[in-house]
């Protein structure tokens, strides 16, 4: 790729998922940190002061959309989701790529689905001022929106490790490839 194209405005194109993916982890990591604050300060103050912190409840619930579906897209990158390789592990080289392969586009598939149909649920949200029930009357857009923020994530790394997947079995040498299919 063209040096021009690959940073254009100083940006490094190749990289920016990457980056985009560390970005919301860590928003991801700050909403669970965020969630052990609010419920550690719940069940101090409801042992020294026999009160309750307002609307704890509340905030936690919209705050874990925002530590789990922000994280998948990281797990992902990072191999960390649960998988069992108990067949695929006995396969050649080639047909553990082609499972491997397939594996990632199914995950794609269901993922994209989610992603088609939560941005517009977070849009009809915002649009109608859909709040939660409780105390407080938090607003569910924010939560519904990392939700398909998180999901897209997901998809378009989804779609890295397809590539990277396909890539790195092109790149071996015939030679390779055949020592791994004794």
């Amino acid at each position: 790729m063209p040096n021009w194209l690959s940073k254009p405005c100083g940006i490094n194109v190749a990289r920016l998922p990457n980056t985009i993916v560390k970005g919301a982890y860590c928003v991801a990591i700050s909403a669970l940190a965020a969630m052990m604050l609010i419920v550690g300060a719940e069940v101090v103050t409801r042992y020294i002061f026999d009160r309750s912190v307002p609307g704890h409840a509340e905030v936690v619930r919209l705050l874990m959309v925002f530590s789990v579906f922000l994280a998948l897209a990281y797990a992902q990158k990072c191999g960390l989701h649960t998988r069992s390789t108990f067949l695929v592990d006995r396969l050649s080289g080639r047909v553990r790529t082609g499972f491997t392969i397939l594996n990632l586009a199914i995950g794609m598939v269901f993922v994209g689905m989610i992603t088609y149909q939560a941005f517009p649920a977070a849009w009809k949200s915002f649009q109608q001022g859909e709040t939660g029930y409780g105390l407080l009357d938090l607003p569910y857009w924010p939560a519904k929106l990392a939700l398909a923020i998180g999901a897209a994530l997901f998809c378009v790394q989804y779609i890295t490790d397809i590539a990277s997947t396909v890539s790195n079995s092109l790149r071996r040498r015939p030679s390779e490839s055949v020592e791994q299919m004794d």
